[in-house]
């Protein structure tokens, strides 16, 4: 039986050029995160200050006393982060539309079974 021979001069320029392509890759993936960060340099100062404003005076007077952090974390999810962020956390009124993990989970193993099982 004689088998085909393949001749591995030939595929020399195209492993370069996927060598090539691999590092073209690699340097633009790590250029990218770079790109994605960028934002106002002036966003969530205001946050900050405020933090520092509060850490300051906690340093000045003492600990706070029990009446003090229970009315501070009312004022929001809970005392450190106050109602900072509240609209973009998920929460049952805002998540009724979506799927469970159990459930994506289910119809992974589903479509799986679909494609081992015509």
């Amino acid at each position: 039986m004689k088998f085909p021979s393949i001749n591995f001069s030939n595929l020399r320029p195209l492993r370069f050029l996927m060598a090539a392509l691999l590092l073209a890759f690699l340097w633009i993936g790590s250029a990218v995160p770079s790109w994605a960060g960028v934002s106002s340099p002036s966003q969530g100062e205001d946050a900050l200050k405020q933090i520092q404003k509060d850490s300051e005076q906690v340093l000045r007077g003492g600990p706070p006393s029990l009446e003090d952090v229970q009315a501070k974390a009312q004022e929001g999810i809970n005392e450190v982060q106050g109602g900072a962020d509240k609209e973009k956390m998920k929460n049952p009124a805002n998540s009724q539309g979506s799927t469970s993990v159990e459930e994506k989970i289910k119809e992974g193993m589903d479509n799986i079974r679909d494609i081992f099982n015509p």
